[in-house]
């Protein structure tokens, strides 16, 4: 007796024939930040039933479960209940109390439930996992049934044109400023990059080492000196056009000059050592003029 009672609790346990039984997740789509999406739990089912019980796992950073009602299949199902709300996955379960509320033979939305997609979730495909499913008959037997997962797409969010130039913020390298966009009139100097090329344009010459940045400028280093007959280049020679302001006075031999008051040295050109009236004054400004030239170089 104990032996046959065994088999029919073992009998009892097992789903009975199988039949086209599916509670299926629908797809659904939103963007980062949107509220209130339903996602609905389809039933359609090929022989009575008198209740059921499913879980659902989702992505919890993702998504937050605000609601779980039940559908208008199966409405007329005296208990409904869920747990695990915020979890990150939820048991939903309703079962019929009375014959008159066994869900026949049919098919449509069993349970409905309403997520908010977190602002910050990235743009891609997230699983809604249904498992656990069980739907049994008015004899308290398991039915045979399909479980179909869901999908639920976060879209990316859709770029915007901020300061109406135009150009939305993926193309702009400044959403901000309605002067700046891609091919823009460039304004130098300002250290704003009008035309989102990466740089800002500049009228001044960055040239060689040397360039003082003037409009124009070569940036060629310095003079050479090449060709100057000035003072400063003076040799102590003897020849005719020399000033003698830079002679040492060393060498009274061999043509040079002595540097002493204006005497002349075998073959001198007489002028005097101390210049006077405006040929000193001349002397004076040109020194001066190729100091400044120097120091400009």
């Amino acid at each position: 007796m104990g032996l046959l009672t065994a088999t029919m609790y073992m009998l009892l346990a097992l789903p009975s024939a199988e039949a086209a039984n599916v509670v299926a997740v629908q797809d659904t789509s939103a963007a980062p930040g949107d509220t209130d999406v339903t996602v609905s739990i389809e039933l359609s089912n090929d022989e009575t039933m008198r209740g059921y019980q499913l879980e659902l796992a989702y992505d919890e950073a993702a998504f937050e479960v605000t609601a779980i009602s039940r559908g208008a299949y199966g409405a007329d199902m005296s208990l409904f209940a869920y747990s695990g709300k915020g979890s990150g996955s939820l048991m939903v379960l309703s079962s019929a109390l009375a014959e008159t509320e066994d869900l026949t033979p049919g098919s449509g939305t069993l349970i409905d439930i309403t997520f908010d997609v977190d602002s910050s979730a990235g743009a891609g495909d997230y699983v809604l996992d249904l498992f656990g499913v069980i739907l049994a008959d008015p004899d308290g037997l398991e039915l045979a049934s399909e479980e179909v997962d869901g999908t639920f797409t976060v879209t990316g969010a859709d770029p915007v044109d901020e300061d109406g130039d135009g150009y939305t913020s993926k193309e702009d390298c400044d959403d901000t400023d309605a002067d700046v966009y891609p091919g823009a009139p460039e304004i130098p100097d300002d250290g704003i990059d009008q035309d989102c090329d990466g740089v800002d344009e500049t009228t001044k010459d960055t040239g060689d080492p040397g360039d003082t940045g003037e409009t124009g400028d070569t940036g060629t280093p310095v003079d050479t000196g090449t060709g100057d007959t000035g003072p400063a280049a003076d040799t102590g020679d003897t020849s005719t056009g020399d000033t003698g302001s830079a002679d040492t006075g060393t060498g009274t031999s061999g043509g040079d000059d002595t540097g002493a008051s204006g005497k002349e040295e075998s073959g001198g050109c007489g002028c005097s050592a101390t210049p006077t009236g405006s040929g000193w004054l001349a002397s004076v400004l040109l020194f001066g003029l190729i100091g400044r030239r120097r120091r400009r170089a």
